[in-house]
């Protein structure tokens, strides 16, 4: 929506972590369980192209987010509190939150799929890490918390995974007025179109590409890859009555003072 509203930009091919840099990526693939990118890896592949004359030993995706030309857009899973403490006051920040089931769900399926996380137990297992609080970023609820505090900041837009799915087009000419972009009618539709599940994971470069050095492949010709379902509820046909009824009385302890209604799949 800010830099290829028309789909025609010359960087749209490459991996989506090389046009919308992970912001702690780095770290999070230093470990003893990933393959070094060799030189023709796809991402190594658009630092080049994103920062030239850069090593990309001192870090690919923070460099990338260093050199992005303006309007310049980054992600990150890290809650408010581990972000420049200024953030809301000088950028543009949207959150997307999502039911903490589904979000258990695909959080497990991410970390079973990623060497860098080689996680190896059950589905019970990791429910209970999730409700203690011991996964990576910390506790979901505080994470949540932080930002629904903010969600009247004129400079973060709270979305909801659910509503977008649902309702996508009206969503997408809410984050179109919250950004300035002044897309068109027809830009959104076919903004919309693009950015669909389907036509997401069709695009599946980074496995399409080989790059299963930062993969675990049994599990991605197992359960897919970066793009598993993308659905609404689909924890539905995952949790058991009891697994469904531990996380309904954490949602009501740590969640319901906020006030937050995850009306789709809940």
């Amino acid at each position: 929506m800010r830099n290829n509203p028309n789909l025609d930009n010359p960087m749209a091919a490459l991996p989506i972590n090389a046009k919308v840099p992970f912001l702690e990526m780095d770290p999070l693939l230093n470990t003893k369980n990933n393959r070094p990118f060799g030189p023709d890896h796809p991402l190594l592949q658009g630092f080049k192209k994103a920062c030239p004359g850069r090593d990309p030993k001192d870090g690919v995706f923070l460099q990338m987010t260093e050199c992005a030309p303006s309007p310049r857009s980054f992600k990150t899973h890290l809650p408010l509190s581990l972000l420049p403490p200024n953030l809301l006051a000088t950028t543009k920040a949207v959150y997307m939150a999502r039911n903490p089931k589904d979000v258990v769900l695909s959080f497990l399926h991410h970390s079973r799929i990623l060497r860098n996380h080689a996680y190896v137990g059950t589905l019970e297992q990791f429910v209970q890490y999730f409700l203690d609080g011991d996964l990576r970023y910390g506790p979901f609820w505080l994470h949540l918390k932080e930002a629904w505090e903010q969600k009247d900041n004129p400079n973060l837009l709270f979305m909801f995974y659910e509503e977008l799915k649902q309702n996508t087009l009206p969503e997408l000419k809410r984050l179109n007025d919250f950004l300035g972009t002044k897309l068109t009618q027809e830009q959104l539709e076919s903004v919309a179109h693009y950015t669909s599940f389907p036509e997401m994971k069709a695009r599946d470069g980074l496995v399409r590409a080989g790059a299963l050095d930062i993969f675990n492949s049994d599990i991605v010709k197992k359960d897919g890859g970066l793009f598993r379902k993308g659905e609404v509820g689909d924890w539905k046909g995952k949790f058991t009555p009891e697994l469904s009824a531990k996380m309904d009385q954490w949602n009501k302890t740590n969640l319901a003072d906020l006030g937050i209604n995850f009306k789709y799949g809940a």
